[in-house]
């Protein structure tokens, strides 16, 4: 507790002081009906050219301006506009206004009005996949739409039913934190996350953060940190998305949102399965080649969400709630065929939120309770055939139990920056029973209480006159974790901190610079340290894993006939005491550390023009993860299944309403064993996707047909588990 005491006066004692406020006005701007903020509402300084819009919050602030007295205009598309007069500006105390909008018909005849998202700043270090890009594709899971973003390796077991893991600049699976509105989502055995166990259909959008980001997030973020942000957005309107496609694939998504005075609400139900087996073929031994049915690779889910929001004034009251339930069949590896193996996950997740708005302030508090719930058999019978019975017969049951608090207040100080300052703490139960055998189970109960403080603050400052300026920001986090299992326990203590400096010029034209440099960890696993089983034994004495990750990046925008951005990343990622499972003395499969220097570079490319009708995408990942330990046999050598080159380009052509994308992917060969000695080769797959949008009466018709693989290679992402031929999806999407 001294340490933290003496973290807050250190940071605080640093952050810049001043006597006199830059901000002159600030406010929000709400529905009068209802309550809600308008995002992207105009506020002008009427009689000057002098203006600003509001933000996700409906905030709004204007300063640097003369002492006098000012009249402000607010306009928002389908709103009255709102003047509020005789707005006082003094040298020292911010004026306050408050818009609140009325609704307005607009008819217009013959004419479609369509917004278009807001342009990406190329300064941002987030890169955001936005609940727009997810409808207008015809992606069902989180792990389709992700695949398409450079720097970023989906690990496919196989097909709809395959676990579908994810790798952030050669990072592993476990080293990347899913974060599901707060709550994590890696598996505490394993610490990996399935992402074929999340529909799109609950999803408002996704946060990819590169790099190590323990400095906010806590254990767990070396390789980054894939933040799921569900539905809060409402049109009062009614959904019903439907899609059918190869090998019995069928999905049901109906969802409702609607709005009542200063209530609001969103539900969303999720039905999807799929036979799962298509065809491949293999080469065996003696250099025969096999064709085959890929058994037990069916699928079926069930999920259902919903949100209820209250909003009265500047504060804000949320309850959610989460029911998922998925069963699916382990096809397993060729030649260890698991016809008979099964997994069974159900999920519940419950939270309540609120949030306080002021004009310089944001207050946040939330708490989140979930319950998970996973069987995992391969119960063959007696007279399956041989292949089928090479993987022993087992039958565990896991139970997860997290309950999540955290607090936040953020400060801001005009445009000039902001202070965030947070708590979080976790209560994580586990249980596993082997059902098979009932006399043993591998870890029996552990537990997981860890908290965290952080503090973080931004400061800009812009020189008009260059139409330049810089930001600097600045994070810390200390966290403690304490991990216990029957009678054996350990605590840690870990200080993670990290600094940006971004440098810009330009405004229309922009060229920027930004450099990066933090710490992050992540504690073992249960399975890591407390798994007993034969032949396989955890280590209680396993170090975390840490890393020191810098990154420098440059690139800019230019509009020329339309707009060009251009990025450059060059990162590296030191990580020690990376935990690996290793085959040891006495044939005992354990974990053990070593080291690991991963570099690379991240190259990226987007052009559209003027009239939008078309855009062009291109990302390039170069990769090196070279293994450092100290065992001459694999030292230097390149970690496994760590492409080195990838290639990602998009392409969407728009014509009327009438849509077409194409997302084109390529990876290089993988090497499967640590000493190098067996390799996967590259593969290349294209994907197509046409969309439709109609018009009938007051519904809106949006028909899509995709076509992945579309050249039908065979290729493999993990060996001896291959991947779907050419699939076809058609769907249907209705708006009332």
């Amino acid at each position: 507790m001294k340490i933290s005491v003496f973290l807050l006066i250190v940071l605080f004692g640093c952050a810049p002081l001043r006597g006199q406020s830059i901000v002159k006005i600030s406010g929000t701007v709400t529905d009068r009906q209802y309550g809600k903020p308008l995002v992207g509402a105009n506020i002008v300084v009427v009689g000057s050219g002098f203006g600003t819009t509001s933000d996700e919050n409906g905030r709004f602030i204007l300063d640097n301006l003369l002492v006098g007295v000012y009249s402000l205009q607010a306009t928002f598309m389908g709103y009255k506009s709102e003047t509020a007069d005789h707005v006082v500006v003094t040298p020292d105390q911010p004026a306050t206004v408050t818009f609140r909008l009325k609704r307005a018909i607009i008819q217009l005849a013959g004419v479609e009005v369509s917004a278009r998202r807001m342009q990406k700043d190329p300064t941002k270090k987030v890169v955001t996949v936005t609940r727009q890009q997810i409808e207008r594709s015809n992606y069902r899971q989180v792990a389709e739409i992700l695949q398409t973003v450079p720097g970023i390796d989906i690990q496919n077991s196989g097909g709809d039913g395959g676990r579908k893991r994810i790798s952030i600049r050669g990072s592993e699976a476990n080293q990347v934190l899913v974060l599901l509105d707060g709550v994590p989502l890696n598996d505490q055995l394993t610490g990996i996350s399935d992402l074929s166990l999340i529909p799109l259909n609950q999803i408002e959008r996704i946060e990819i953060y590169k790099g190590g980001n323990s400095a906010r997030f806590g254990s767990g973020a070396i390789g980054g940190v894939l933040n799921i942000i569900t539905r809060k957005s409402f049109d009062n309107k009614f959904h019903f998305n439907s899609a059918a496609g190869s090998f019995r694939m069928y999905q049901m998504a109906p969802s409702w949102s609607g709005q009542f005075r200063n209530f609001s609400a969103f539900l969303s139900y999720n039905y999807s399965l799929s036979a799962g087996n298509y065809p491949y073929n293999y080469e065996t031994p003696d250099h025969k080649r096999v064709n085959e049915e890929r058994l037990n690779a069916d699928t079926r889910s069930r999920n259902i969400f919903f949100r209820l929001n209250y909003r009265s004034g500047g504060h804000l009251f949320s309850l959610q709630g989460q029911g998922f339930h998925s069963g699916r069949g382990l096809p397993g590896k060729i030649n260890y065929w698991t016809a008979y193996a099964r997994v069974k996950t159900e999920r519940e997740n419950w939270g309540a939120d609120y949030r306080f708005d002021r004009e310089n302030m944001q207050f946040f508090m939330s708490a989140k309770k979930s319950r998970s719930v996973t069987e995992n058999s391969n119960l063959w019978p007696d007279d399956a055939e041989l292949r089928n019975r090479r993987t022993p017969r087992y039958h565990y049951l896991n139970t997860v139990q997290i309950t999540t608090a955290q607090t936040r207040m953020t400060w801001f100080a005009g445009k000039q920056g902001k202070i965030d300052l947070g708590y979080e703490e976790k209560r994580l139960n586990f249980s596993d029973e082997n059902l098979f055998s009932r006399r043993h189970s591998p870890i029996g109960t552990a537990r997981d209480r860890s908290r965290g403080i952080y503090l973080s603050q931004e400061w800009n400052r812009k020189y008009s006159g260059l139409k330049s300026g810089f930001t600097l920001s600045s994070s810390l986090r200390y966290d403690q974790i304490g991990i216990a299992a029957g009678n054996e326990a350990r605590r840690d203590k870990q200080m993670s901190p990290a600094v940006g400096l971004l440098i810009s010029c330009g405004e229309r034209n922009r060229i920027f610079l930004r450099a990066n440099f933090g710490r992050s960890f992540r504690m073992p696993t249960f399975a890591d340290l407390f798994y007993q089983d034969f032949r396989v034994s955890g280590k209680q004495n396993l170090l975390p894993e840490k890393s020191e990750n810098r990154e420098l990046s440059c690139g800019g925008k230019l509009e020329i006939r339309g707009e060009f951005r251009a990025e450059i990343s060059a990162f590296q990622n030191v990580v020690s005491d990376l935990i690996v499972w290793r085959l040891g003395n006495f044939q005992t499969f354990s974990p053990y550390n070593t080291d690991a220097v991963i570099t690379g570079q991240e190259y990226s490319f987007h052009f559209q023009p003027q009239n939008q009708w078309f855009s062009l995408s291109f990302g390039y990942t170069k990769l090196r993860p070279v293994n450092k330990s100290p065992r001459r046999t694999i030292r230097d050598k390149i970690l496994p299944y760590r492409p080195q080159n990838s290639v990602k380009i998009g392409l969407r052509i728009d014509y009327r309403n009438l849509q077409a994308l194409f997302n084109y992917r390529y990876s290089g060969s993988r090497y499967v064993t640590e000493s190098n000695t067996v390799t996967i080769p590259g593969y290349q797959v294209l994907d197509c996707h046409l969309s439709q949008k109609l018009h009938l009466h007051k519904q809106e018709l949006l028909l899509k047909f995709s076509v992945f693989n579309l050249t039908g290679q065979s290729y493999e992402i993990l060996e001896d588990m291959p991947l779907p031929p050419r699939e076809w999806r058609l769907g249907i999407a209705v708006k009332m």
